[in-house]
């Protein structure tokens, strides 16, 4: 086998067909390092798994390029490849990256071609929106006894809703989660649950104006 001959097989642009390229590379194996073979077609086929037919039809398109001669021994042929002077495929040509071997560890190389068409998408810096402020929910929690937490935030949530559903305000949440304080029994907290379920049940506590945390209600 010469590997100076199997490295020229491997980066020769011609064969371009893959069972040709495979049996160059076969008679690359059997070569001597003066690229001198004579293997029988049988037998390259069968360590190319390529049928005789198709192997003697490449032999002779070898010859013809002139990478390989072809001499008559008797009852066999002795062959002689020449791949100095053969086309090599260059790494420009190629439409995809190629590993390139550094000691002994690959490097890709970046095709300039590839994605050429393609922009890079430009990051859209969009300022967040201020929040607006929610009295009921704010006055719900100042004048309940609930605490917010990661569990029940989505039950307050729906708390507050109920809430605002009856028409509440933020006065009037103050007014009867005070007057629940003073009729229920000590110890029992007064939660915006329990305020929404009772809220008939105290009464209408909303005076003609109030002013609370800077807005007007009538």
């Amino acid at each position: 086998m010469s590997i100076k001959l199997m490295s020229q097989a491997w980066d020769m642009a011609y064969p371009e067909d893959p069972a040709k390229r495979l049996i160059l590379l076969a008679l690359a194996d059997f070569a001597n390092d003066e690229g001198v073979c004579w293997p029988k077609v049988e037998t390259l086929s069968k360590k190319t798994r390529v049928c005789d037919k198709w192997t003697r039809e490449t032999l002779n398109e070898f010859v013809d390029k002139g990478i390989l001669v072809r001499a008559k021994n008797w009852k066999s042929y002795t062959y002689t490849l020449s791949l100095d002077s053969s086309p090599v495929l260059s790494t420009g040509d190629q439409r995809y990256s190629v590993p390139v071997i550094t000691g002994s560890h690959y490097r890709r190389q970046e095709n300039p071609h590839r994605n050429r068409h393609k922009e890079p998408l430009a990051k859209e810096n969009k300022a967040a929106k201020p929040k607006a402020a929610d009295l009921i929910w704010d006055a719900a929690l100042k004048h309940c006894d609930d605490v917010v937490t990661a569990v029940n935030r989505g039950k307050l949530n729906r708390d507050v809703k109920a809430l605002k559903d009856l028409g509440a305000t933020a006065y009037e949440i103050k007014v009867r989660a005070d007057l629940a304080r003073s009729k229920w029994t000590s110890g029992i907290p007064v939660t915006i649950h329990a305020l929404a379920k009772n809220w008939h049940l105290l009464g209408d506590q909303k005076p003609p104006e109030f002013k609370y945390e800077n807005k007007i209600y009538r």
